[in-house]
């Protein structure tokens, strides 16, 4: 990964909100979802940083994910636009 692929991530800034956004949400959001208890590893932005940089830094667009939604739901999510799976009452995610 270039230099310019690992803005903002290689900043203080985002650093400092990666470490807000597990303190304020330290389980992954998916898998609260859907009835599992998981700690989360992973700031993740609801929007991809490319998609809107104008967000890189915004706190409320951020999530706390466990390394296994992020490297498999959301990327699912993004190449696809939809959620995949069922809350824990069966109602399908991602409004299908």
């Amino acid at each position: 990964m270039s230099e310019n692929n690992k803005w903002p991530y290689n900043t203080r800034r985002w650093r400092k909100i990666r470490e807000m956004r597990l303190s304020a949400e330290p389980l992954c959001r998916y898998c609260q979802e859907v009835g599992r208890v998981e700690p989360a590893v992973i700031a993740d932005h609801i929007v991809p940083v490319r998609e809107d940089p104008e967000l890189a830094f915004d706190f409320d667009a951020t999530q706390s994910l466990c390394a296994t939604c992020h490297e498999s739901v959301k990327k699912r999510e993004e190449a696809t636009g939809k959620r995949v799976g069922c809350d824990v009452d069966g109602v399908p995610l991602g409004g299908w």
